[in-house]
Order: structure tokens, then C-alpha cells, then sequence
């Protein structure tokens, strides 16, 4: 989720910068930071600069010097070996144990909850 900008126009520099668009620097920063890209001062001191900036040109600089961030996801042209396991649904058996885990958690939560429901209704009633 990269925030792209037009080549500067007339006034550009003016525009206040959103929070969304200083969060947004600031993630590219610690993406720098962890592809050891950046060190550890520069990212401190970038992202300082981040937070105390008021317009987008003040954001500018803090990333032009870095490579521009790649794709969340790579295009797909079909080959890939995930692309072609989720279109087979092969990839769900990874997901099997998981959701097996969370089927079992709920149904003894559930059995817990109907116990509890049925010694409060015991107790409520008298029924010893």
C-alpha cells in the first residue's frame, strides 16, 4: 500500500500531508530499516521527520532515496505454483489443522457454557 504522487504542480508543495500518508512513509521507513536498506539512527531520525511533517513535499525526501516498494502480491500469470494450488484448492489442507483446532475449541466452550446453564438451572430451581 504504497501513497504515489503526481509529478509536482503548482501549489503542490502546500498540501498538508494526511496521517495516513505519514504512516504510510513510516512503514516504507521500517521496510527500508528491515531490508537493511537504512540504519537504525536514519530510521529514527526519518521517522521523526515523518511524524513532524506538515506538508507532502516535507515527506518527499525522507523516501526518495530508497527503491520504490515491490507489489504486496506478484502478478499472476498463471504458472505459479500457489496461484495454481489456490485455483485447485489445494492450499485449504493447509488450513485444515487450523480450523480443526477451532472447531474443537468451540465445541468445548460450547459444552462448557450448557453445563454451566444446566447446574445454574438446577441450582435456580432447587433440584438437587
Amino acid at each position: 500500500m504504497g501513497i504515489r504522487w503526481e509529478i509536482p504542480a503548482e501549489g503542490w508543495v502546500q498540501v498538508r500531508a494526511s496521517r495516513a500518508e505519514r504512516d504510510a512513509v513510516i512503514a516504507r521507513l521500517q521496510n527500508a530499516f528491515a531490508g537493511e536498506r537504512i540504519t537504525r539512527e536514519e530510521l529514527e531520525e526519518r521517522t521523526a521527520a515523518a511524524i513532524t511533517a506538515v506538508t507532502r513535499a516535507d515527506l518527499v525526501p525522507l523516501t526518495a532515496d530508497l527503491p520504490p516498494e515491490p507489489a504486496a502480491f506478484p502478478p499472476d500469470d498463471g504458472r505459479s505454483a500457489v496461484a495454481a494450488g489456490i485455483r485447485r484448492g489445494a492450499l485449504s489442507r493447509l488450513e485444515q489443522p487450523v480450523t480443526r483446532r477451532r472447531n474443537l475449541m468451540l465445541a468445548l466452550v460450547l459444552a462448557l457454557v450448557m453445563i454451566a446453564a444446566a447446574l445454574s438451572g438446577l441450582i435456580i430451581t432447587g433440584v438437587h
